[in-house]
């Protein structure tokens, strides 16, 4: 390689680094006096701080967060298990009426046969 494409890969490295697409990028501070460049400097560096107050208290939450979803899934579960003994004693209620009806029903054929009344 040459020492002008050994150059020119070194300046295409560059724009990379200093393009808005690379993770680390930060726009240049473009201001006309020293104490403009020192007070935006300021601004980016408490905007910064606040970004990784959040993620610092947000990675804190995480097990409290894991520990309410774990409890909504214990109580979902358990929701549904009473949901399904619910609907379970239903049906039992439900077919011992049916037997009753069933028997009612019965009774009232063997009543109509040995009566002989319509």
């Amino acid at each position: 390689m040459t020492e002008s494409e050994l150059m020119k890969t070194e300046q295409i490295q560059s724009d990379e680094y200093n393009s808005v697409d690379y993770p680390g990028y930060v726009e240049p501070i473009k201001t006309d006096s020293f104490e403009s460049a020192v007070n935006e400097t300021a601004k980016r560096n408490e905007a910064h701080q606040k970004t990784l107050d959040k993620a610092l208290s947000a990675e804190q939450a995480k097990p409290y967060l894991d520990g309410i979803r774990n409890m909504l899934s214990t109580q979902k579960i358990s929701t549904t298990s009473q949901n399904r003994e619910r609907i379970v004693n239903r049906a039992n209620q439900l077919d011992q009426t049916r037997q009753s009806l069933q028997r009612l029903i019965d009774a009232a054929a063997h009543a109509k046969q040995v009566t002989g009344v319509a």
